[in-house]
């Protein structure tokens, strides 16, 4: 038998997702009527035989209708949309990559300390010793590039690599180097 669309209105979990989806800023309501309306336009609810497929179409059209700026609910909502999405603390500003670089040298010691530690860095980078694996080579040349080029996009673009994987590795490559740095001081 299939799925009626009043299951929309009495299970939970619909309610709960267009909660998510809007960040509870009272645009729920409104997201889960229009949603509701658009998939009883669509005949497409006839062919459904569980809730769990109404919900996982219904996840689709809300996702779509909240997020894609030409639909129809985002152009009648962008105003109540948009203070959803900038509130502050939520999203860090983009930073460049000379200001990465720079925050990639910087260290929570005192300011003196950071020529040390760039110097270090340095010194770390012109080491020609064997590595221990092909994952610390690796590591390596990636995080010379990345100094070198100040960005991880041409980095991708060289060695057609994808960018979280980049990005990872320069990160744990950091952190790597900056416990080696704190073990150096240390002793």
């Amino acid at each position: 038998m299939p799925v009626a669309i009043s299951a929309i209105y009495t299970e939970p979990r619909f309610i709960k997702y267009c909660r998510q989806l809007t960040r509870n800023n009272g645009l729920h309501d409104d997201l889960l009527q229009h949603v509701a309306i658009i998939i009883h336009d669509q005949e497409k609810i006839t062919g459904m035989q569980t809730t769990d497929d109404l919900y996982q179409y219904f996840r689709t059209i809300a996702w779509r209708q909240k997020n894609h700026e030409h639909s129809p609910f985002n152009k009648a909502y962008k105003d109540r949309i948009q203070a959803t999405r900038n509130k502050p603390g939520q999203k860090k500003p983009k930073r460049s990559a000379p200001a990465y670089i720079e925050e990639l040298t910087r260290l929570p010691y005192q300011t003196n300390e950071t020529d040390n530690f760039r110097q270090f860095i340095n010194t770390k980078l012109k080491e020609r010793h064997r590595p221990a694996n092909v994952r610390d080579f690796v590591q390596k040349e990636i995080f010379a590039l990345y100094l070198k080029t100040g960005s991880i996009r041409e980095i991708v673009r060289a060695y057609g690599m994808e960018f979280n994987q980049v990005r990872k590795v320069i990160v744990s490559y950091k952190l790597k180097i900056e416990k080696e740095y704190a073990t150096a001081i240390n002793t």
